[in-house]
């Protein structure tokens, strides 16, 4: 039986090459003897259009192959090259005949060899050489070569037409002739229904144009307005933005709202908005945010102690966070993403204190109002301690893993503390101390104990302490080491030991930084660090830096071997930092604050949107970048050449251009050296830079060895320079084309264009009095010319000829610069304007403010043209896209600007700035300018998109700016409210959807907050709508797997839906998870508020029998009292409203009492 082929033909090529062409081919085959009762005359398949998306690409491939009758391969050089066309032709050859393999050459070259009978491969480049040997005879093949504009793509096209037809033909199965006269015939049939439906169109839109015109500007106008309201509200986003910017309270807040301005609008005050929230705080690489305020202590957020303690893993990197909400959270840094540790917050209703990682990274201890607990990391799961209770204020682990802890016997101001170190594996007493002095801070390092606080009576926790101490302790033995270590300055606050042991960082409640010498026992250096209380201070892993936090809401590090240098400031939220850690690998700091928020920072010198260098003993006049990227060269005005390594920033080359530069600096008197390199440029492919002095004056140089190639042009030698009157040039006065061999120089009302190749003058052209700026186009066809007298000029330079009349300025022309591939000019005038020209035309395109009065410009497009960049006054720098003339932040340097470049293979900007001063630094800054990586960098900051009071107000809708980043929680609860307000309307579709909404939010991937995922559980599950939650709950379990209380919400949720066996596990684990936490203990529990009642664990023993009898334990009662258990877990009654059984449904209701 005949097989039957889904396709007719597979089309094989090769995306880069013919990208343009396999599209056109496509049509053709689809349209050319097309019957009207068919969609297309045959059906075939390319994977631009018909390729499904798949977990893997070539089995989809395949089964199209498979499905398919023929075979065209678009041959070209880079199909031959590539490896998904052969491996195509390679099936084919294994699986079909090569009689159905069709050819159509778009570019290269195939040759047939006669006498041999195959093609000869040595004048061949279009084929893949997998063919060799399989055609028994020369094939016919379509011949597409000549096809490369869009009017030759079209079956328009007669030697397109024909081409296509010989193709067609052969898929066909039928002549050329035939299938052509066929196609004629059709086309004539559809040419005359054409007709006929014209006149019928034509006489029904006369009718409808009158009924529709008002409706048409009335739609119109609604457009418009719709269009001006979103610039307006984009408008009203970017100012919101620029002021949480300027005020620094809310980093967060503004890059949000300045995300959402740039997702509604690409406009120059959104791009500013998003620059500026990025630049005001260039170094803070993420903000986390999981910590609430204590909920049974704290009466607001703002009576909050914030994040108590911050830790890295020295193995993993992770960081554990505490709180005064009683938890203990593990972030991965690099992803944001947080795992709350087992159930911290039941042991410590009051909050957690201190923290402290084990050596080997096994274990974490954790100090706070309730119980001190140890916590086996790879379980999750705590140990309290002998007797399940442990108490403690401040903990840490020795060197041998032993943990000490401190506590206070009775009162810890008058009745001074007591140090016990214990084996955590098998809570054995290893030694107790007292000491009569109430410790403030303590830190550990080997078998050392640090503590630290007031040696004054009655002046502990004031500002009246005047005489702070150190006192150390043998961990091994418990004995004390020598005397406390005293210096004048108030109480110290926090103290750490670095990494080695031989120093100790110390803060006191002054703002006073302490660095002591441990084995000297002296204070090695003392200076004011902080306007108020140090509240944390930490060494970086290798001791080179110290960090500190205060009080006045900024954490400071320091060079510890240079306390004199400047220190790196952060500060965010105009909030206390109350806790600080260095990464393991020093790069980045956190600080955790009063309000909860973590931050991260970068502690390296790249910023949000660019980087800035100093190179040594560099004038700088010019810059140039390498094909590759990987070089920056600067040209410097004493004639020296730096060669900087983009990646290491190091100087790698540093060489003086001396037959370029025949003066020393001594001997010339002005404003323009001849020694100024001027000018340099790279060749295309980046073997020879170029390098032009002010003199008029080239060399050229070999960059693979950084050899000078051949004689350069020498003004030492009469008229071997490009000028033989001796006048001096500055950098507008010369342009090179773009492969190196024309360069033109102006001077004196003239200009020479040079053949740098064969050292022959080319052409001598009038033109203006004083040539103040020239640039030669992208093809090397184009000279441009600019001058005092406010003119542009045009020549070809293939003939010297002047092309069409000046365009003006209204004052000099400063710089001009050749767009990339298009036929416009960029000029720069004194009249503050940079205009675009049309060159065919010489017609004014745009006028660019721009405040470059009386200043000489850098200016230049981006090589693919698509930005347009140029110096101004003061230090700045505007920058434009080409093709909207959407205007850019003005980007500013510290010092004047020399020069500017942009890179070839980064979206960046370079500029080289110089101070004044022989002495002053020389800084290399690259600047990304692409929005898209300023967005991608805001959404790598913010840990949550914009909460539902900004969504409801500012984006119609939209709840995620940041498509990777987690939906705030507000926009879940909102989802909930919802489903509460139409289970109250009896609206029992709209409360199923709005629930699966939430759950949908609650879910998604980036969503890490397994308490949000409970919530949705439990709220849809007590309102009888287990089957839409239980995603959720599942969601919640994956993210917090030994929670007890998460397990107990997918219980009731299971039961509810049905499954009663998944119900009884969850509560068995629930019940294991109560009996070894020991959290149901009374004298576990310090404070009752909040707890679990002691009936919990009968409770869920009582559903597990009643389940097991294929009962339903979970009544309206039930479901109630489960409700009101999980408010007062979370400190209260948050919604204020209770489930209520009414008339066979649930209702909420408004219960402020309880449920």
């Amino acid at each position: 039986m005949e097989a039957v082929f889904r396709y007719d033909a597979f089309i094989s090529y090769s995306h880069a090459a013919d990208d343009l062409l396999a599209p056109a081919i496509h049509r053709a085959l689809h349209q050319i003897a097309r019957p009207r009762y068919r969609i297309r005359a045959l059906r075939v398949y390319r994977d631009k259009t018909t390729l499904e998306i798949t977990a893997s690409l070539w089995p989809t491939i395949e089964r199209a192959l498979a499905d398919s009758r023929y075979l065209i391969l678009l041959a070209s050089p880079d199909a031959a090259a590539s490896p998904w066309v052969t491996k195509e032709v390679q099936w084919w050859l294994d699986h079909r005949s090569i009689d159905t393999l069709l050819i159509a050459v778009t570019d290269g070259q195939f040759a047939w060899d006669a006498a041999g009978g195959d093609f000869d491969w040595d004048a061949t480049t279009a084929l893949p050489t997998i063919l060799a040997g399989r055609f028994p005879h020369e094939p016919l093949c379509a011949d597409f070569r000549f096809a490369r504009t869009t009017d030759q793509l079209s079956q328009r096209h007669g030697h397109f037409r024909t081409e296509a037809v010989r193709l067609a033909s052969a898929v066909h199965g039928r002549p050329m002739d035939d299938l052509e006269s066929e196609d004629i015939r059709l086309d004539r049939a559809r040419r005359r229904r054409r007709r006929v439906v014209r006149f019928i169109l034509a006489m029904l839109t006369v009718t409808v144009t009158v009924l529709g015109g008002v409706a048409w500007v009335q739609r119109d106008s609604a457009r418009r307005n719709a269009n001006l309201a979103y610039d307006r509200l984009a408008s009203l986003l970017a100012s919101q933005s620029t002021t949480s910017t300027a005020s620094l309270r809310d980093p967060q807040r503004a890059l949000l709202l300045a995300l959402t301005a740039a997702d509604m609008r690409a406009t120059e005050a959104t791009r500013t908005a998003l620059y500026e929230a990025l630049q005001a705080q260039p170094y803070l690489d993420r903000i986390l945010t999981g910590h609430s305020a204590d909920k049974f202590f704290s009466s607001s957020p703002s009576a909050s102690s914030g994040i108590s303690d911050l830790e890295y893993d020295k193995e993993t990197g992770d960081l554990f966070s505490a709180g005064d909400d009683g938890k203990i959270i593990r972030w991965k840094p690099a992803t944001g993403r947080r795992q709350v540790l087992g159930t911290p917050h039941y042991l410590n209703r009051g909050g957690i204190q201190d923290l402290a990682l084990s050596r080997d990274g096994a274990r974490l201890a954790s100090t706070g109002v309730g119980n001190s607990a140890v916590w086996d990391l790879a379980t999750g799961m705590p140990s309290l301690g002998p007797g399940g209770r442990l108490d403690g204020q401040l903990v840490a682990f020795d060197a041998s893993g032993r943990l000490g802890l401190l506590t206070c016997p009775t009162s810890c101001v008058s009745g001074g503390v007591e140090f016990t170190v214990w084996d955590p594996a098998t809570w054995r007493r290893v030694w107790s101390l007292r000491y009569p002095r109430y410790v403030m801070a303590t830190t550990m390092s080997g078998t050392v104990l640090a503590g630290s606080g007031c040696l004054q009576d009655g002046a502990i926790g004031n500002d009246t302490c005047a005489q702070g101490f150190i006192q150390l302790w043998d961990t091994s033995t418990g004995k004390a080491i020598g005397g406390p270590l005293v210096a004048g300055g108030k109480e110290i606050m926090a103290v750490d030991f670095s990494a080695d042991g031989s120093r100790i960082l110390a803060g006191t409640r002054g703002g006073q930084i302490q660095l002591w010498d441990v084995a000297n026992r002296r204070l090695s250096a003392s200076w004011q660090g902080h306007r108020g209380m140090v509240r944390a201070v930490r060494f970086s892993p290798d001791g080179a830096h110290v960090a500190t936090a205060g009080q006045d809401g900024r954490a400071t590090v320091w060079n510890a071997s240079d306390l004199r240098a400047r220190p790196r400031t952060f500060s965010a939220y105009d909030s206390p930092v109350t806790a600080l850690a260095f990464s393991p690998d020093g790069q980045q700091l956190a600080t955790g604050n009063q309000l909860n928020v973590i931050t991260l920072w970068s502690l390296g010198i790249d910023t949000h949107t660019g980087s800035s260098f100093h190179v040594a003993d560099s004038e700088p006049r010019s810059v140039a970048v390498s094909p590759d990227g990987k070089n920056i060269v600067l040209g410097g005005g004493d004639g020296i050449v730096t060669v900087v390594d983009r990646q290491t920033r190091q100087t790698t080359k540093r060489f003086a251009v001396a037959p370029v530069c025949p003066h020393s600096l001594e001997q010339f008197k002005g404003p323009y050296h001849p020694c100024y390199l001027n000018v340099l440029k790279f060749s295309p492919d980046g073997r020879v830079l170029l390098a032009a002095s002010s003199s008029g004056n080239i060399a050229r140089w070999d960059t693979s060895t950084w050899t000078a190639l051949g004689d350069p042009l020498d003004a030492a030698v009469p008229c071997r320079s490009l000028i033989c009157d001796g006048r001096t040039l500055t950098a507008k006065g010369l342009a090179f084309s773009p492969d190196l061999g024309t360069v033109a120089v102006g001077a004196n009302g003239q200009i020479w264009v040079w053949d740098l190749n064969a050292r022959k003058l080319r052409h001598t052209l009038p033109a203006h009095d004083d040539v103040t700026t020239l640039a030669v186009s992208s093809d090397g066809q184009l000279l441009a010319a600019g001058g005092k007298d406010k003119t542009i000029l045009l020549w070809d330079l293939r003939d010297g000829h002047r092309v069409g009349d000046p365009m003006r300025h209204e004052g000099e022309i400063t710089a001009l610069a050749f767009q990339p591939k298009h036929h416009r000019l960029a000029s720069n005038g004194t009249d503050n304007t940079v205009r675009l020209w049309n060159t065919d035309a010489q017609r004014q395109v745009a006028a660019l403010r721009n405040d470059s009065a009386n200043y000489e410009p850098g200016l230049a497009f981006s090589p693919d043209g698509t930005y347009l960049a140029t110096t101004t006054t003061n230090y700045r720098l505007a920058l434009w896209d080409a093709a909207t003339l959407a205007a850019f932040p003005r980007f500013t340097e510290p010092a004047s600007i020399m020069a500017i470049t942009f890179d070839p293979v980064r979206p960046e900007l370079i500029s080289v700035a110089k101070g004044s001063g022989s002495h002053a630094p020389t800084s290399v800054t690259t600047r990304g300018y692409d929005l898209a990586e300023w967005q991608h960098r805001a959404c790598h900051i913010v840990p949550r998109n914009l909460d539902y009071h900004l969504i409801e107000t500012y984006t119609l809708g939209k709840t995620q700016v940041c498509p990777d980043v987690a939906v705030d929680g507000s926009v879940v609860r909102h989802w909930l409210d919802v489903a509460q307000s139409r289970l109250n309307t009896k609206d029992a579709s709209g409360t199923s959807s709005a629930y699966r909404e939430a759950t949908r939010l609650a879910r998604l991937d980036d969503n890490d907050d397994p308490e949000l995922a409970n919530l949705v559980c439990l709220h849809g599950a007590v309102s009888r709508y287990p089957r839409e939650v239980l995603p959720a709950c599942d969601h919640a379990v994956a993210l917090s797997p030994d929670s007890g209380p998460i397990r107990n919400s997918r219980a009731i949720a299971r039961s509810l839906a049905g499954d009663r066996t998944g119900a009884v596990a969850d509560l068995e684990f629930f019940l294991d998870w109560a009996n070894n936490s020991g959290l149901f203990n009374p004298t576990t529990i310090r404070f009752s508020v909040g707890t679990l009642d002691d009936q919990a664990v009968p409770k869920r023993q009582a559903w597990i029998a009643e389940l097991r009898r294929d009962a339903n334990p979970f009544t309206a009662t039930e479901l109630a009292a489960a409700w009101m258990e999980y408010l007062q877990d979370q400190g209260g009654n948050t919604y204020q409203t209770c489930p209520v059984e009414v008339g066979g449904r649930v209702e909420w209701v408004q219960r402020p009492t309880g449920c």
